[in-house]
C-alpha cells in the first residue's frame, strides 16, 4: 500500500486564515530563498506541480504543511529557526508526522472543503452560464475530481480505481481575493471514496490556505 509522508508544523503564532502570505514571506527570509518548495519560483518562471509545503491558519493559528518530497524542506527551516535571532515569534509548539495510506474507501469518507478555488477564466464563463443548482454541482464534482488527481500526482500516488463523489452539497459561493484579484469561491461538503488528508489544501491557491480539506469526525 502506498503511504503518503505528511508532516505538520504547529508555531506559537497567532495568525487569521488571509495573513498566511505573512507567515510565507518571513519563512522564505528565513530560509533565504534556498528552497524551491517554499515559494515554488524556478529560474525560468513559476513551477506550476502541485505544492508540496502550505501554509496554513488552523484554529487562528500558523501552521506549515509538507507533504511527500515536500519534507526534505524541513531541515532549512528548523536550522534557521535554531540559529537566527531574529524570529523568535516563530517558536514551533508541536510537530505531527504521520505516514497516511493512500487508497480508496467503499463506505466513503466526508470532508468539508473551505475557500475552494476551483475556476480559472474559462471555466467561470461556463459555470456563470449554467442555470440550475444540479448543473452547478455536477461542474464542480467534476473540478473537485481534477483537484483530487493534482494533489494524487504530486505526491507519488499512482490512482489505480475511480474517484467516485456520493453526496455533493454546495454551501455557499463567495469573493475570494488572492493575489489582490477576485475569485469565485466556494464551501462545500462530499462524501468521496477517496482519502484526503486533513488540511491539505485544493485548486487555485492550495500552498495559500485556499481549499482546505476538513474531516469530519
Amino acid at each position: 500500500m502506498i503511504r503518503i509522508p505528511y508532516l505538520k508544523i504547529d508555531f506559537d503564532f497567532p495568525l487569521k486564515p488571509y495573513e498566511t502570505n505573512k507567515l510565507r514571506r518571513q519563512v522564505i527570509a528565513l530560509t533565504k530563498g534556498n528552497e524551491v518548495l517554499y515559494h515554488n519560483h524556478i529560474k525560468d518562471g513559476y513551477r506550476y506541480d502541485y505544492p508540496l509545503i502550505q501554509y496554513k491558519s488552523i484554529r487562528q493559528t500558523a501552521s506549515i504543511l509538507y507533504l511527500a518530497d515536500g519534507i526534505e524542506g524541513v531541515p532549512a527551516l528548523y536550522n534557521q529557526l535554531a540559529e537566527s535571532n531574529s524570529f523568535n515569534h516563530l517558536k514551533i509548539k508541536k510537530i505531527h508526522s504521520y505516514n497516511y495510506p493512500a487508497h480508496f474507501y467503499q463506505s466513503g469518507l466526508k470532508y468539508k472543503l473551505i475557500n475552494w478555488l476551483p475556476l480559472n477564466g474559462e471555466n467561470f464563463i461556463k459555470y456563470k452560464q449554467l442555470k440550475t443548482q444540479e448543473e452547478k454541482e455536477q461542474m464542480l464534482k467534476t473540478l473537485f475530481v481534477a483537484n483530487v488527481v493534482s494533489f494524487a500526482k504530486g505526491t507519488g500516488w499512482n490512482l489505480h480505481g475511480e474517484i467516485e463523489i456520493f453526496d455533493f452539497k454546495l454551501l455557499n459561493e463567495k469573493w475570494i481575493s488572492f493575489k489582490n484579484i477576485k475569485f469565485l469561491g466556494f464551501n462545500v461538503e462530499l462524501t468521496t471514496n477517496v482519502f484526503l488528508p486533513p488540511y491539505v489544501g485544493l485548486g487555485k491557491g492550495a500552498a495559500h490556505n485556499y481549499g482546505v480539506v476538513y474531516h469530519y469526525n
